[in-house]
């Protein structure tokens, strides 16, 4: 998944995410929480960019709520801010 993504085999991580989100997300909520950062950033590079905002808000919300539970830092925020600044929401990705 993660070289199908990075090298343009978007289809091909489609079809990866899909079987992991089926196999694993019911089970692990932090399993689908990179599932859905994975399914952002293929959407990102396949222009789709609303969809991949979608994914990547979902999956910022789990994180930060999966943080709250166990402590942690923020992480991966550059995805969501790479998409808005693709969307022309400059303020949001400084944010």
């Amino acid at each position: 998944m993660f070289t199908a993504a990075w090298s343009f085999q978007l289809d091909r991580a489609r079809t990866m995410l899909d079987r992991l989100d089926r196999d694993w997300s019911e089970r692990d909520e932090f399993v689908k929480a990179q599932v859905l950062w994975w399914r952002a950033l293929t959407e990102l590079r396949a222009g789709r960019l609303q969809l991949a905002a979608e994914h990547a808000e979902r999956a910022r919300e789990i994180r930060d709520e999966y943080r709250v539970e166990k402590g942690g830092e923020r992480e991966g925020d550059w995805l969501t801010a790479l998409i808005a600044a693709h969307r022309g929401d400059l303020e949001r990705a400084r944010d």
